[in-house]
């Protein structure tokens, strides 16, 4: 042993505290067991040195108020953090960390930390002072130094050693001008680095507004996995004779095609309420972005939120996790795919219907069909009624003769049955093998459309509606679309 033998004073600190700061404390989430308040358990007891046990005077070490402090100064293994309330908001902002939301539970918990500190047991010399080899403690070099700095002129600082061995929370301090290394609980909120100072709540406190409250619009997508930039409007024409009629959303490229319903409104649910479940790194530089895929993203997703323009980058994917950023933020962040299913699966054709094309009865007067040398011509006409001239009566025929009303319907639903089997990437081999012209009644005022479509690869059929391509459509419907014209001329022969 050196000259000087150590003992320990080992006294139960009890820490009074405001009830309104205690509750605060209680129920903050995700914070450990306590601040560096110093509460005293029944395990602490347990923990001595050479046996000396004394009581305490139930003294703080600290014992101050929000209202007293300016600012605190966090400096530990992983950065360094000022911490200060803003004027405005009464938010806690952090200077290090400009460009970022920052978590107020986390942020508040370290604040009021630091203001009311008690202690457990203190270590002490036998002679009263502070023992000479603070090694042992952590402290020659302590892990964590938070200074407050007080309105009236005062600074405290306190130093943050290492773990108390064989305890889950205890931690050995001092704090200048209190002889002794101190034992309290001490949570590792006073050792984190940023991300753990970051929101994952992206947008903020109004994130918890409700579905009703929410208005996601002008979605525009690129990037890797869209080889052009697609543009999803929402429908909102009483138009039957429109081509989307009866969908909520379209998208638009070079070419539009009617968006899944569904889908969408789970795209429109996750950009309302994207809640980060982690941030990875904190003003990442360009090897960064690389390694995360954020270089060149996967998509990159623009639209407004409650009129607000955002614009958000998707990067890598794993199994369990992938990865964006928001702009305006910079920070990467990652998210669950079991969480975010539909921005994990984002592709160029995943938010399609996988409908072709799709008519509505009500408006189309006539379905001429053309294949191997044989034209069928099936029309319907219709009348007003005589109690309601918005209701009609219909009567169908095939080549001029009147045909049963089920009958055109089917041949015109064998028609909306057209699948999507591939978009883009597809050549015409040969020449026309079906033709479908399309008519409208007069009222509509739209022209005739033509669908042509030619053999391609896979056993595929790629369509052209009036000239312009469209997608390609499977055998299988061919098949069965030809079926059922050929069932109807042959029932009405």
């Amino acid at each position: 042993m050196n000259k000087k033998l150590k003992g320990i004073i080992i006294a139960a600190a009890s820490v009074v505290l405001l009830v309104g700061i205690l509750l605060m404390l209680i129920y903050i989430p995700d914070c450990g067991s306590a601040a560096a308040s110093g509460n005293a358990s029944s395990g602490d007891a347990a923990v001595e040195d050479d046996g000396y046990t004394h009581n305490s005077d139930d003294s703080l070490l600290i014992d101050k108020s929000s209202d007293e402090l300016s600012h605190l100064v966090l400096k530990n293994q992983l950065g360094t953090y000022t911490m200060r309330r803003s004027g405005q908001t009464g938010r806690l902002t952090i200077d290090e960390l400009p460009d970022v939301p920052i978590n107020d539970d986390f942020a508040e918990f370290v604040w009021y930390g630091a203001l009311i500190v008690g202690w457990n047991y203190v270590i002490l010399d036998d002679d009263g002072t502070t023992p000479d080899d603070l090694s042992a403690y952590g402290l020659s070099s302590p892990q964590a130094v938070c200074t407050a700095y007080y309105f009236d002129g005062s600074v405290i600082t306190l130093n943050i050693g290492s773990k108390v061995p064989t305890t889950e929370a205890l931690y050995y301090f001092m704090i200048p001008g209190h002889e002794g290394v101190y034992v309290t609980s001490i949570d590792e909120s006073f050792l984190q680095g940023d991300s753990y100072w970051i929101s994952d709540d992206v947008f903020g406190v109004d994130s918890m507004l409700t579905i009703e409250d929410m208005d996601i619009d002008n979605i525009v997508i690129s990037g890797r996995d869209f080889p052009e930039t697609a543009t999803v409007t929402k429908v909102t024409t009483d138009d039957v004779s429109y081509p989307f009629y009866g969908y909520d959303y379209i998208i638009k490229t070079s070419k539009t095609f009617s968006c899944e319903d569904y889908t969408m409104s789970l795209l429109c649910d996750e950009l309302a309420y994207l809640t980060a479940d982690e941030a990875e790194v904190y003003s990442p530089d360009q090897s960064e972005l690389a390694q995360y895929g954020l270089a060149s993203p996967c998509a990159v997703i623009r639209f407004s939120r409650n009129g607000v323009e955002h614009i958000i980058r998707i990067g890598n994917k794993t199994s369990d996790r992938f990865y964006f950023s928001i702009d305006g933020i910079n920070v990467i962040y990652s998210l669950s795919p079991d969480s975010y299913p539909t921005l994990y699966s984002l592709t160029a054709q995943s938010l399609l219907s996988g409908e072709l094309h799709v008519r509505q009865f009500n408006a189309v007067s006539g379905i001429t069909v053309s294949y191997q040398g044989k034209t069928y011509r099936f029309t319907v006409t219709r009348t007003p009624m005589p109690t309601d001239p918005e209701l009609f009566e219909y009567y169908a025929f095939l080549d001029g003769k009147e045909i049963e009303l089920n009958t055109f319907k089917s041949v015109l639903q064998s028609f909306n049955n057209a699948d999507i089997a591939q978009v883009g990437g597809a050549t015409a081999q040969g020449g026309a093998y079906l033709t479908v012209t399309l008519s409208y009644h007069p009222s509509f005022g739209k022209a005739d459309e033509v669908f042509v479509y030619y053999p391609s690869e896979y056993r595929r059929y790629l369509c052209f509606c009036n000239g312009a391509e469209t997608a390609c459509a499977t055998s299988v419907w061919m098949d069965k679309f030809i079926e059922t014209v050929e069932g109807a001329a042959q029932n009405n022969v």
